[in-house]
């Protein structure tokens, strides 16, 4: 029976054998195991045992749901393993995201058949509000101020909460980590506010073939950071393509100038499913970088081909100068990547800088001779001769 004291539809049902035709379409016994379990969150802890209080049921629960995936966040009165055992009534009220997506349910189970008057009814719906509500402020206070996206503390603290909760079960996992190519080059070329597009531009195109479960977040500047549960090292694979593709697809208008960009990606995951989350980001952002040595847009796999779990080229912040052959003449550089056989420099032209010259880095007591491998018009890479 469906009754709508309020805004809200609310199920109530007796069957033992049916759930809710509104969040969880399997019968009991399907739907326990298309459930995970997350680790415990002290807010909807508080909300299940307030709410079970309320309406006197033996167990109630809070689900969110990403099409077939379900993930149980609280649950009292019951073991998470009994909850769908021997239910003889069910009330479940869906929970909406701000812009009125179902994301979730919140349920009371009882294992006696049993009716709620309206006013415990209308108990259910506001608690399915305040839940909605705290969904908002959290994403508020987590989120990018640009791009909307998780923060970095954000992105690490619900990764390390999957990481977790994937390694106790040995579930895949997987990272993706990616950069815009050349993005400093927009910013010099056509100012921040340019910048400010495209980093906007790619969350919103990335977000767009993201489920609800994966952890998608800034990590600095312009790099992001995609957390896949449920999710092995090929269909991560398959996704930072799709990302890449969607990516190289956008073009801008700048200056009266048509702008595209594109991305380099690195996908990483641990085989014996323990996962570490500082792991998984060494081994994604090692992968990365060697896209970028490969040529840029691309995806690499960490561990993949010959090439190996050492780290190629790591990112510094040094100063440097090109120093130009047969002369006395030199140009201050910023080092922003150093490994055993190149490097990557920013400077303010790379007009009039050679196809090949003389690095110094004084802090490591460092000249090398180099070649320009590409260029734009503030960065080179070059590879040690």
């Amino acid at each position: 029976m469906v009754t709508q004291p309020g805004s809200t539809s609310v199920l109530l049902l007796t069957q033992p054998s049916v759930v809710s035709k509104v969040m969880e379409p399997l019968p009991p016994s399907q739907s326990e195991r298309q459930t995970l379990y997350t680790p415990a969150d002290e807010f909807f802890e508080n909300i299940v045992s307030l709410l079970r209080n309320m309406l006197g049921v033996e167990s109630t629960t809070i689900i969110v749901t990403d099409g077939e995936q379900r993930w149980l966040k609280a649950s009292t009165g019951l073991d998470p393993d009994e909850i769908y055992s021997d239910v003889k009534f069910y009330a479940g009220v869906p929970i909406y995201s701000v812009n009125d997506e179902i994301i979730g349910t919140i349920s009371a189970l009882d294992s006696c058949e049993r009716d709620l008057p309206p006013s415990q009814i209308q108990a259910l719906e506001d608690v399915a509000r305040v839940v909605t509500d705290f969904y908002e402020l959290r994403r508020l206070a987590l989120s990018d101020g640009l791009t909307g996206l998780l923060t970095r503390r954000a992105f690490e603290n619900e990764a390390e909460r999957l990481t977790q909760l994937c390694s106790r079960h040995r579930h895949p996992l997987t990272l993706i980590y990616f950069d815009v190519d050349h993005f400093k080059s927009i910013n010099d070329t056509y100012g921040h506010p340019a910048g400010d597009k495209v980093l906007k531009a790619v969350a919103e195109t990335c977000r767009t073939y993201l489920r609800q479960s994966d952890v998608f977040g800034r990590l600095g500047g312009e790099e992001f950071a995609v957390l896949l549960p449920e999710t092995d090292e090929k269909n991560a694979v398959m996704v930072a393509e799709k990302l890449r593709i969607a990516i190289g697809a956008m073009r801008f208008n700048f200056q009266d100038t048509t702008v595209a960009v594109t991305s380099s990606f690195g996908v990483a995951t641990q085989s014996d499913r323990t996962y570490d989350l500082s792991t998984l980001l060494a081994r994604a952002d090692t992968a990365m970088y060697q896209a970028k040595q490969a040529g840029r847009n691309r995806c690499m796999v960490w561990g993949a081909g010959d090439r190996v779990e050492t780290v190629v080229r790591r990112r510094v912040l040094k100063a440097g100068q090109v120093a130009f052959s047969g002369t006395h003449a030199s140009i201050d550089c910023t080092v922003r990547s150093l490994g055993q056989a190149g490097a990557g420099l920013d400077l303010v032209t790379t007009m009039n800088v050679p196809d090949e010259f003389h690095l110094l880095i004084r802090s490591d007591k460092l000249r090398v001779a180099c070649k320009v491998v590409s260029r734009t018009r503030t960065h080179l890479d070059v590879e040690f001769m």
